[in-house]
């Protein structure tokens, strides 16, 4: 929601509070039973006018008061967060379900990922939220949603790595080799060795592949420790104000949102030769 969006939902959840709803009310109910007792039969629409006029200054009033509090500006900003975090969790599930539609298939890590972000959450419903905990459940739900979305692109990408036959490939290169040895045409050892030549860039690329994996995994296991940190933090009452400022979630997060982008674009395009 942008700025705009959010002033007009300041504005309408302070008019449209139960209080000054019912302060609405009640002051249209008075000008009504005023009007009706004093002019009854008799023609004052002037009059009329005015006790409406009052009703509504009455409830604008109450409603600006409200919106200009300090309490309501507070009330609001909670409850906006609260929802951040109710469509994030969301987020968080769908991406697990995508993953395996049973959560108890899913690798014992990434269960407890989940398991830690679902501790974390439920200190911050269980209790008075303050603005820290708000925080630590914000970024743990960003920081899982990043985790689980980045794992899906490397277990996607390491399955077609997988798929590549480093022993075939060896084979073919062994058996090439040989028959070199046993080629005369000049023509028949050039293409036996541009076969070759295409075998090792092959296997070049499978490794650097995965040299590259094996490097997303040490940073997925980093994101695990890290939401697991957070969660032994929160349970045991720990200041972690200093860990939230130092905007260390957010560059996790940010390097994470990169690596997935390369993965992304590697995906479905086999091995390429390098």
């Amino acid at each position: 929601m942008g700025k705009g969006g959010r002033s007009i939902g300041r504005f309408l959840s302070a008019f449209l509070s139960v209080r000054n709803v019912l302060i609405g009310a009640l002051a249209l109910a008075a000008a009504t039973v005023s009007h009706q007792s004093f002019l009854r039969g008799t023609p004052a629409a002037h009059l009329s006018f005015a006790l409406y006029l009052a009703a509504a200054s009455v409830f604008l009033g109450s409603g600006l008061q409200t919106l200009l509090s300090k309490a309501h500006g507070e009330r609001y900003a909670k409850r906006r967060t609260f929802a951040r975090i109710r469509e994030a969790d969301k987020d968080c599930k769908a991406k697990a379900k995508r993953l395996s539609p049973n959560l108890r298939n899913l690798p014992a890590n990434v269960r407890g990922v989940l398991a830690d972000k679902d501790v974390i959450l439920g200190v911050y419903f269980d209790e008075d939220q303050t603005y820290i905990q708000e925080k630590v459940a914000l970024q743990s739900l960003e920081l899982t949603n990043a985790y689980l979305r980045q794992y899906a692109n490397y277990s996607m990408r390491k399955g077609e790595v997988e798929k590549a036959d480093i022993q075939a490939i060896t084979s073919r290169i062994n058996g090439n080799l040989r028959k070199i040895g046993f080629t005369s045409d000049d023509d028949a050892k050039a293409g036996i060795l541009d076969n070759i030549a295409m075998d090792e860039r092959l296997l070049s690329s499978i490794k650097g592949e995965r040299v590259e994996l094996a490097k997303v995994m040490t940073k997925l296991e980093y994101m695990e420790s890290v939401i697991g940190s957070l969660k032994h933090k929160v349970v045991s009452g720990a200041d972690i104000g200093g860990e939230i400022s130092s905007g260390k979630v957010q560059s996790i997060i940010d390097e994470a949102t990169a690596l997935d982008s390369a993965l992304e674009s590697r995906r479905g395009e086999g091995l390429r030769l390098r």
